[in-house]
């Protein structure tokens, strides 16, 4: 939870645009000069256990995607980086967007765990629930007989609070 704090280092811009070139189709970062292993022109970053590009600069590992905000930008965001197609690794400028953590959520994809196949839908007993968990509270929107049923629930409930962040 610790992500919109890079405002806090001691990186200058002007340090990011002399290592780090930002190509704006790909959302890539290219190494201007070589650095470690990586010859000069080669992509920057590694993913991490996340999923996210990490790349290392002044023996510090930033998100790339934040260094994308920063190095377009000129400023670190102040949020969080919400990816607004839910892929870690597509940093173009337009598809990241400052959230609060709350709308960063709601903007996730199923979990790893989740056995209905539906985004919050679970079994409970023999019915099928739509649920959502908002402001540390467990919202049941209703049981449905199949889980379609409940995940058409799920997504009218979740479209209708959470507007452009939420993501089925």
């Amino acid at each position: 939870m610790a992500e919109p704090t890079d405002a806090l280092t001691n990186l200058a811009h002007d340090y990011i645009r002399e290592w780090l070139d930002y190509d704006i189709l790909s959302g890539n970062l290219i190494w201007k000069k070589r650095k470690y292993r990586a010859p000069a022109g080669s992509i920057a970053g590694a993913k991490d256990g996340k999923g996210y590009l990490v790349i290392k600069l002044n023996q510090r590992c930033y998100r790339a995607h934040r260094l994308v905000w920063f190095w377009v930008k000129g400023t670190w965001p102040t949020l969080w980086l919400d990816h607004i197609n839910g892929n870690k690794t597509d940093n173009r400028i337009e598809n990241l967007r400052e959230a609060t953590i709350k709308q960063n959520g709601w903007n996730r994809t199923k979990s790893k765990q989740n056995t209905s196949g539906y985004k919050g839908v679970t079994k409970d007993k023999k019915k099928w629930a739509a649920q959502t968990i908002r402001s540390g509270k467990h919202i049941v929107f209703g049981y449905f007989n199949t889980p379609e049923e409940a995940y058409e629930c799920y997504c009218r409930n979740m479209a209708k609070h959470d507007k452009e962040f939420y993501r089925g």
